[in-house]
């Protein structure tokens, strides 16, 4: 009982969640990458279904509802961040192509432009031109070097939601049901460490 009326401070967690999709939709309205706003937006309304029915849940436990509502709401909590963390990582995922793409563009970009140099250089331009040429490849390595780092964030985060799609699934009987297997509290354990280190 004391666990759980721990749990009431998670309340407010609800209300952030719909302060984040409302953000997020507003968001949309400008941005031109709207689909991984739309897998964004998905994604927070599955946490929102977590948070909810696990407030739900939490309430039915002080209050000494049924077993079967608990177990109800319970379930109805696990599903919702089961598939939030599942279009999360799919998210992710296709951000790293986008990012991936983008860093090829460049690279393409970069190669054409110096080819184009090299054709149209005379004797007199030579050195202006070499000196542009180093100027734009210093750019276009501080560019890349976002585009990776933006690229490591992404798969920090594909790393934690998918440790939190095991506890989630595990909570479900998932692995136990469709693949006859069963995670031990340790590997739980380290997949919620793993999790809560990084985001």
């Amino acid at each position: 009982m004391c666990s759980e009326s721990r749990k009431i401070f998670r309340f407010l967690s609800t209300i952030q969640e719909i302060k984040r999709i409302i953000d997020k939709l507003n968001y949309l309205k400008s941005n031109n990458k709207k689909t991984s706003i739309i897998f964004d937006i998905i994604s927070r309304i599955g946490y929102l279904i977590y948070w909810g029915f696990d407030n739900l849940y939490v309430i039915s436990v002080l209050r000494k509802f049924s077993k079967n509502t608990q177990l109800k709401y319970f379930f109805i909590s696990k599903t919702g961040w089961f598939f939030a963390n599942l279009i999360s990582i799919l998210k992710n995922l296709y951000d790293i192509f986008l990012l991936k793409n983008s860093n090829l563009n460049k690279i393409k970009n970069q190669n054409y432009n110096n080819s184009l140099d090299i054709y149209n250089n005379n004797d007199i331009d030579l050195d202006i031109d070499n000196i542009n040429n180093s100027i734009n490849e210093l750019d276009n390595k501080g560019i890349m070097k976002k585009i990776n780092d933006e690229i490591f964030l992404h798969k920090k985060e594909i790393l934690a939601r998918f440790c939190d799609l095991l506890i989630s699934a595990h909570y479900l009987e998932i692995p136990e049901r469709f693949f006859n297997l069963r995670f031990t509290d340790g590997i739980l354990s380290i997949a919620g460490m793993i999790s809560s280190c990084i985001i």
